[in-house]
């Protein structure tokens, strides 16, 4: 950051934050000239259709017949789709009932909020390309029109100071982009002459007339600034277009509302490294000796006729006929022309230069071809194999569910926000193949009541072909019943199966820690509730409430629920009626003597 000008525009007297604000970004785009330049030459070497204008230059796509960094970048997008999208979990610890159903009704809010903002496909689709090819994707958290927003922002559009790039430590962010004039006019209708009349190429540095064709849209520039401290007063946002702030407030928030996703972090500063930065040389080498090997079969490969100078071939010229013959005169015998071959050099050092970049990134070549070794034939063995293959690009896969943490918890702060402006702010959930409305103001906790944890939503494979392999080894193992197995054969959907099958047990759950920890509420069991099953549980729940200190009426509903449960459990077999007294051995009888015996020494 320059040190001529005061840029501080988060201090700044309201008359004078505007320019200052603009003197601030004016310095931060001049520090940003070299990262710009990397982004550019990513985004010709990924070779997209759209032209971009990327800091001041206009980003041309390049013309590549063998796309490297596009084909990796694919790959290894298509290796998240293998998996579930994982889901920011509102944990908490040793709550009691209400902060659990508290807690639950905050993940169910953030839930429907991603589901509503089709977010997974924005995350799995623009952010995760532009997070593999130029090494950082960027999610914009917000709202409009009183709904919270989740929506990706060009990395070329996101600025921020030197000193707080090579510090790591972000204090201070700019985010200019250009925004349809008649939605800023909605936003703000008070304003709506004076939005019908700028143009907004004087509001960034590096604008010019390229970017405004048509006026239908507006550039604007949306600036934040951390709290110094919590509690600190000196958090701002600003949102300004062409000489006017249409947004001037504090800013409370703990971090600013624009996440990152790296593919390879940097061991200097804050963003993130490409597969373009890392192969981008092996793609211009692929490029130049592409075009030698095409050069060369232009020049060898090409049929051709040999005729003596002195010959005159008939007829002429040539025909294209297969197998025709061409008369000459002169002595020399008649020959076939076979084509010169090509070194195969050429293509040997493509395939190897190719190859390499597959190597150097840890995505696997067959995987982009859609092949798998021999052998690997049984659904563990694939998913083993998958899971083998994709060991370089963990950390990139841990970096989506540090997304997905982070998203949750701005979810969180931005729904806190709306629900001060409106009491009954909510959003429409879907549970259970039910609707509900979620109020914010009924599922909020306090900032340290909770965590918030991103995990996987589910282990199972996505794919047809992967359930069908976890449901044949689940009905060799026991884990389904024919029944079942002939069920999901049809459709594999294992969730549902699994749900279902824990839902008895869940049901009596609910009613009991109702009955103990929630509104007193009694409901006795029925006959066709899991009854073993809610008896161990009965037992648990009864032990829980007895150490949380429930009041002794709650402890004698569920001593009366367990009375009622026992009335419906099958009584045990009578024991069989006694049979008649078995006889003692009585005393032997008195020993007689032996019998007198003969003279042959037989007894008489």
């Amino acid at each position: 950051m320059a040190h001529g000008a005061e840029s501080r525009w988060w201090r700044a007297r309201p008359e004078h934050r505007l320019s200052v604000l603009q003197t601030a970004l004016e310095q931060a785009c001049a520090d940003a000239g070299g990262r710009m330049a990397r982004y550019e030459r990513a985004h010709r070497l990924y070779s997209d259709k759209c032209e971009v204008v990327i800091g001041r230059n206009l980003a041309t796509p390049a013309r590549l017949d063998l796309n490297l960094v596009r084909t990796l970048a694919l790959t290894a997008r298509s290796h998240l789709l293998e998996y579930a999208p994982p889901r920011g979990q509102v944990v908490t610890s040793g709550g009691d009932y209400e902060l659990q159903k508290r807690a639950e009704g905050l993940f169910k809010f953030c839930r429907a909020t991603v589901a509503r903002g089709e977010v997974d496909e924005t995350i799995r689709g623009k952010v995760a390309l532009r997070s593999a090819v130029m090494g950082t994707g960027l999610l914009r958290v917000g709202n409009r029109h009183k709904q919270i927003l989740v929506e990706p922002v060009a990395p070329w559009h996101v600025i921020c100071h030197r000193e707080e790039e090579e510090a790591e430590e972000i204090r201070t962010l700019y985010l200019t982009r250009s925004r349809d004039r008649g939605e800023l006019q909605a936003l703000f209708p008070a304003e709506r002459r004076y939005l019908d009349r700028i143009s907004g190429c004087s509001l960034v540095p590096w604008l010019d007339d390229r970017t405004q064709r048509d006026g239908l849209r507006v550039w604007t520039v949306e600036a934040w600034h951390r709290p110094s401290a919590p509690g600190a007063k000196d958090g701002r946002y600003v949102l300004a277009v062409e000489g006017k702030t249409m947004l001037d407030e504090a800013w409370q928030g703990s971090r600013i509302p624009v996440l990152p996703w790296h593919w390879n972090d940097a061991i200097a500063g804050v963003w993130g490294n490409g597969i373009a930065d890392s192969v981008g040389e092996l793609q211009r080498q692929i490029y130049t000796l592409m075009q030698r090997l095409q050069q060369a079969i232009d020049l060898t490969c090409n049929p051709r006729m040999l005729a003596p100078i002195a010959s005159r071939p008939r007829p002429w010229p040539p025909t294209n006929e297969i197998g025709g013959v061409v008369w000459y005169n002169g002595n020399v015998a008649p020959m076939w022309d076979v084509a010169r071959a090509v070194s195969p050099e050429l293509a040997g050092q493509i395939e190897r230069l190719w190859s390499k970049g597959f190597q150097m990134e840890g995505v696997s070549e067959m995987a982009a071809m859609a092949i798998k070794p021999a052998g690997v034939n049984s659904g563990e063995a694939i998913r083993a194999y998958a899971d083998k293959t994709s060991g370089r690009m963990a950390p990139w896969s841990v970096g989506e569910q540090k997304l997905h943490q982070k998203l949750t918890e701005e979810i969180i702060e931005e729904g806190r926000r709306l629900a001060e402006e409106d009491p009954d702010f909510s959003v429409v959930a879907e549970s259970g193949g039910q609707v509900e409305r979620v109020a914010f103001v009924e599922v909020d906790l306090e900032r340290d009541a909770y965590l918030v944890k991103a995990e996987p939503v589910s282990s199972l494979p996505e794919s047809i072909p992967g359930r069908m392999a976890v449901l044949q080894e689940g009905a060799a193992s026991g884990l389904y019943s024919p029944e079942q197995v002939a069920k999901l054969s049809r459709n594999p959907d294992l969730e549902a199966e699994q749900k279902l099958s824990e839902a008895p047990l869940e049901w009596t759950r609910s009613v009991l820690e109702e009955i103990a920890f929630g509104g007193g509420v009694y409901q006795p069991p029925e006959p066709l509730d899991d009854l073993e099953g809610s008896k161990t549980l009965l037992k648990k729940i009864y032990a829980k409430a007895r150490i949380s200190g429930v009041n002794p009426a709650r402890l004698g509903l569920l001593r009366k629920w367990a009375t009622a449960l026992d009335a419906l459990l099958p009584k045990p077999p009578p024991p069989p009626p006694p049979g008649p007294p078995a006889m003692q051995p009585g005393p032997l009888p008195p020993d007689l003597g032996a019998p007198p015996m003969g003279a042959e020494g037989a007894p008489l």
